[in-house]
């Protein structure tokens, strides 16, 4: 499991600057990048799994897992949490579920060690 999770945290960290982003004076790894990643050094030893806690006409909170295959089971790497309103922004008004999935998901590698950058919050 360490190794999988030590070679995609390089993977990460080896990614050029093209693939990163300035947010407010910060950088930030793209989602996107992080999952290839996890996925080039776990294949089908890895997975990510998301879970819809709550949707309501107000509110999204996705809870996302990290898990590795070892050992004859899946072992829980990371997890974290995510929520979004429905009310802020235009992204959330037509699409807050997949935008909290991927915030989850973004979160939860980030626990995993594959934050590339900064830990959004």
């Amino acid at each position: 499991m360490e190794d999988i999770i030590k070679s995609a945290m390089a993977g990460v960290a080896s990614l050029d600057d093209r693939d990163k982003i300035d947010m407010r004076g910060k950088t930030y790894t793209m989602v996107a990048q992080r999952v290839q990643a996890f996925r080039a050094e776990a294949g089908v030893e890895g997975q990510i799994l998301t879970e819809v806690i709550e949707q309501t006409d107000q509110r999204v909170m996705v809870k996302a897992s990290i898990s590795v295959w070892r050992d004859g089971a899946w072992s829980l790497v990371a997890n974290d949490f995510a929520e979004e309103y429905r009310n802020q922004g235009p992204v959330n008004k037509t699409s807050a579920l997949e935008n909290c999935c991927t915030s989850a998901i973004g979160r939860a590698l980030s626990a995993a060690g594959l934050s590339g950058g900064e830990y959004a919050s």
